[in-house]
């Protein structure tokens, strides 16, 4: 029994002695690698910060300080205060609706001819001097090596508005959505997914169901079945109609033919 205790406290001190040799090497090597990778990724994130800062920001912002260091501040003080007694005379005479603008009477849009407005247009195949955005750079690449060498643009990108294509909002609306190729899709899927779980025989049953009665599943352009009985099996014969037939046996219209029933003698 002492031997037992003896060699599984021995045991027990050798794997101690393992883990924290472990530590000691592997996991502190790996705790190094792990601190050196992020220290990598925190020095790509200040570098793209401090590009991105130079090449759009401050290009944006040089634009809009000079604009509006040129605003003179009593016409932009008159203007304003111009502004606000339109409005507080209007309000005083009737109510505003933000929906329902009178020019004539009230201009609720009159200061957005003064809006600053600067030159952010991004650099193209028609415009070498525009914004280089480093955020975007890999999908520049990407374009570059589809377009490059007298490719042409993808479809998507051939358009007035560029991108993927989507389902207009208007079809969204429930009655209208299942007539378009993603509500014929939808349906395809949700029938897919009941029919998942159905057994081999469920599913020899259902293609039994949706063979051909006419030619026993046989779909051939030029071997199908031509006889009077096949026609009529797929056309049947519509419902005799009567002229002028009235219910309840009442007498018959009078600007329709009269019905006449053969007598006893089929005369």
């Amino acid at each position: 029994m002492v031997f037992q205790h003896l060699k599984r406290d021995r045991i027990e001190a050798a794997r101690l002695a393992s883990i924290e040799q472990e530590q000691e090497t592997f996991v502190a090597d790996v705790d190094d690698f792990l601190q050196i990778q992020e220290g990598k990724m925190l020095n790509q994130k200040k570098e793209m910060h401090n590009l991105w800062t130079e090449q759009v920001y401050q290009r944006i912002q040089k634009q809009i300080a000079a604009k509006v260091g040129d605003i003179d501040d009593d016409a932009l003080n008159e203007r304003l205060n111009d502004l606000f007694q339109k409005y507080i005379d209007t309000i005083d005479s009737k109510m505003v609706f933000r929906d329902i603008i009178i020019e004539s009477e009230y201009d609720p849009l009159e200061n957005k001819q003064f809006t600053v407005k600067v030159d952010a247009e991004a650099r193209s195949e028609t415009r070498w001097d525009g914004i280089v955005d480093p955020l975007l750079e890999q999908i520049e690449k990407v374009m570059e090596i589809h377009q490059g060498e007298g490719r042409q643009k993808p479809i998507s990108h051939q358009g007035k508005c560029p991108g993927k294509t989507t389902l207009p909002v208007v079809e969204w609306e429930s009655g209208k959505i299942e007539a378009t190729p993603h509500g014929f899709a939808a349906k395809l899927f949700d029938k897919s997914i009941k029919e998942a779980d159905l057994t081999f025989e469920e599913k020899r049953a259902r293609a039994k169901r949706n063979m051909s009665c006419l030619n026993h599943g046989v779909m051939d352009h030029y071997d199908f079945p031509r006889t009077k009985e096949a026609t009529l099996a797929e056309l049947p014969k519509g419902k005799k109609c009567f002229p002028g037939w009235q219910p309840n046996g009442a007498a018959p219209a009078n600007d329709a033919n009269p019905i006449v029933h053969p007598g006893a003698d089929g005369k």
